[in-house]
């Protein structure tokens, strides 16, 4: 659908009845007295977002058209040139958005020819986020894995009109995605290899984890094409491709995730009554999106579980510790999506204040911390110290693993009382079993655990889960699910 920028954003012929129909327009017409007058509809230009929303979930992809000359000294008809286009897997702008939801685009790449043979290749992307990681996954998991990423657009290669689609069709009728062919030569590797040195600026990916190219790596070219195609900028904030290891958490199949109701409820499909929506008092939205990850891609190792039980439980006993790092949070705003504006040249004015006052909240959020609650899980060896100049008192706060036990006890001692829930933090409190969130409070921050914990103190990423101007570290939630992280 091809909208002309005036005051007022434009449609003609089809698509002037489309809108006009989808949005509730009124349908007008240019040379109305003519023999064939032409359809016309059109959006204020202030409105733009709203209408644009709207057309978006409605599965359609919109294409905006801007002057790109001086209408003043244009000679004849002003130059015009498609300076954007906007699908349900490429959004950025915050109206456009949910912000405790991710918004994944996902290209798909088949080993063979034949999708019901070999494995797949899979890369994910959000782009208002930046984060890119490729996987190749057995053909019979693909439909589970797709369930627990719930992505808005998947890509796929274009295929013979005389073939098979029943698999488009039951992940269309499955997952609600918008499902957009791409021409083959694009997930060719000669042309992968091109499109993925030229983005991150190098001669091989060896040094991103991937010993050899394979069709997750044709699909995250993929990727990065229609985006380069959509977005009509560069992309900056992408900087790397990364391998995922979704393995590693515990794989909960489409069926099971929509009986327990892990993020949707199987009466409406909403989010309002399902697990996370009980489960999710959080303050800032990046953090909202981790936690709906972590539900989706429990983890499975035990010391990882330990170690993130420990983090909860010294935050449990530490309430103005608790209360402070919340407050911080609250103020710091959705720095990964900021980042992302600023990527892709859409940032505005309210997104740079935003963003320097969260870096600004990131310094001081880390002293709140403190190097005794990073502590929890890390070895008496450990380098703590000398990485973050910690006081030693800080250090010594739990020394060793009973003293960590005592605290656990204490801060469930605490939790019985039947007046200390509802006045600390709200009469809410799960017990998910086997999801990496056992006896977490709903209203606690629970840690990233994973080795080494100590640089949480000197990373942003470490409480939010999200990069950041100011950190030049990755986020370090190895053992969690993910996309990559």
């Amino acid at each position: 659908m091809l909208l002309f920028a005036w005051a007022i954003l434009q449609t003609f012929f089809d698509d002037a009845k489309t809108i006009a129909r989808v949005l509730n327009l009124t349908l007008t017409a240019r040379s109305k007295h003519a023999d064939n007058p032409i359809p016309l509809a059109g959006i204020p230009y202030h409105s733009l977002d709203n209408y644009v929303a709207k057309l978006v979930r409605a599965g359609f992809k919109v294409a905006i058209s801007e002057q790109i000359e001086d209408p003043r000294t244009a000679k004849g008809v002003v130059k015009r040139a498609v300076q954007r286009i906007i699908t349900p897997g490429t959004l950025t702008d915050e109206n456009l958005l949910d912000d405790r939801a991710p918004n994944h685009l996902v290209a798909l790449c088949p080993e063979n020819v034949d999708w019901k043979t070999g494995r797949i290749g899979i890369a994910i992307v959000e782009l208002a986020g930046g984060k890119l990681v490729a996987e190749m996954i057995p053909m019979a998991t693909l439909l589970d894995d797709l369930a627990r990423i719930r992505p808005a657009e998947i890509l796929i290669p274009e295929s013979a009109i005389d073939a098979d689609q029943s698999f488009v069709e039951s992940i269309r009728e499955g997952l609600g995605a918008a499902v957009t062919p791409r021409p083959g030569h694009v997930f060719s590797r000669h042309m992968a290899e091109q499109t993925l040195h030229k983005q991150f600026g190098v001669s091989n990916l060896a040094g991103f984890g991937f010993d050899d190219f394979d069709a997750s790596l044709s699909a995250a070219a993929a990727v990065l094409d229609y985006l380069n195609e959509t977005q009509k900028t560069a992309l900056s904030h992408i900087l790397s491709v990364t391998p995922r290891h979704a393995d590693r958490c515990v794989m909960i199949d489409q069926v099971t995730l929509r009986s327990l109701e892990v993020e949707r409820t199987l009466r409406d499909n909403a989010r309002e009554g399902s697990l996370l929506a009980a489960v999710d008092c959080t303050v800032n939205a990046m953090w909202a999106r981790r936690l709906r990850e972590w539900l989706c891609y429990p983890l499975q190792d035990p010391k990882e579980i330990l170690a993130r039980q420990d983090a909860i439980a010294a935050l449990l006993t530490q309430p103005d510790r608790m209360r402070a790092i919340r407050d911080g949070l609250k103020s710091m705003g959705d720095i990964e999506r900021i980042v992302a504006r600023l990527g892709v040249g859409r940032a505005s004015p309210r997104d740079m204040v935003v963003l320097g006052r969260g870096l600004l909240q990131g310094s001081s959020l880390a002293d709140v911390i403190g190097t005794s609650l990073l502590a929890m899980g890390v070895s008496k060896d450990s380098s703590l110290d000398s990485q973050n100049g910690a006081g030693e008192a800080d250090a010594k706060e739990i020394p060793d693993s009973s003293a960590r036990h005592e605290s656990v006890k204490a801060s469930k001692d605490l939790l019985q009382r039947p007046s200390f829930l509802p006045h600390r933090f709200g009469a809410s409190w799960t017990i998910p079993v086997n999801r990496g969130f056992a006896r977490t409070h709903s209203r606690c921050f629970a840690m990233p655990a994973s080795s080494p914990i100590a640089s949480m103190r000197n990373s942003i990423d470490c409480v939010t889960s999200a990069p950041t101007a100011s950190s030049g570290s990755r986020t370090i939630n190895r053992g969690g699910p993910s996309h990559g992280d």
